[in-house]
């Protein structure tokens, strides 16, 4: 099992750039699944304590790969902030056993991370998420990167930053 870790702030480019990825890797017929961590715990309200919302993520994580994996597929794309990258990866492992990962963290200045959040919010929370979004990048910028592959996103488009990743992963080259 082959699992690129796409991470960094809401704004990065995550999502966008998952889903170039896909698209490319199924233009070059190379089977595969996606899945945004995002989607794993979004209810409400959240299961509390925090190790409650983190067991319901490993939870379905762990049925949605077994689902996949049951189709043949071996390769997983997973996307999401990621805040702490080994307490994540811990319960992502958990999950997905048995998993070879290749993390990428995904950055960009807190101008380009603003004109992304306002130009995609358009509710009520906007300001809400711009403040959330501009903290989470500086406590990456404090963090050490250690295993993850760093891409800077500012200027540049999806197809180029996914050609980037897939040049590191080596996914585009084999079925």
């Amino acid at each position: 099992m082959n699992v690129l870790v796409i991470c960094g702030a809401a704004g990065v480019g995550k999502s966008t750039v998952a889903w170039e990825i896909g698209r490319q890797l199924q233009i070059a017929d190379v089977r595969h699944a996606m899945i945004n961590t995002d989607e794993l715990d979004r209810v409400y309200p959240q299961p509390e304590p925090l190790s409650e919302l983190v067991a319901l993520s490993r939870r379905n994580l762990r049925v949605l790969w077994e689902s996949f994996a049951a189709l043949g597929h071996s390769r997983l794309i997973l996307s999401g902030v990621m805040l702490d990258l080994d307490a994540d990866l811990a319960w992502i492992s958990a999950s997905i056993k048995n998993a070879d990962f290749t993390v990428v963290r995904l950055l960009a200045s807190d101008e380009t991370l603003r004109q992304r959040v306002e130009t995609r919010e358009i509710g009520t929370g906007r300001e809400e998420q711009t403040r959330r979004t501009l903290a989470q990048a500086e406590a990456l910028r404090q963090q050490k990167t250690g295993r993850a592959v760093v891409i800077q996103t500012d200027g540049r488009i999806p197809e180029e930053i996914a050609r980037e990743i897939l040049g590191v992963i080596g996914w585009a080259s084999t079925n």
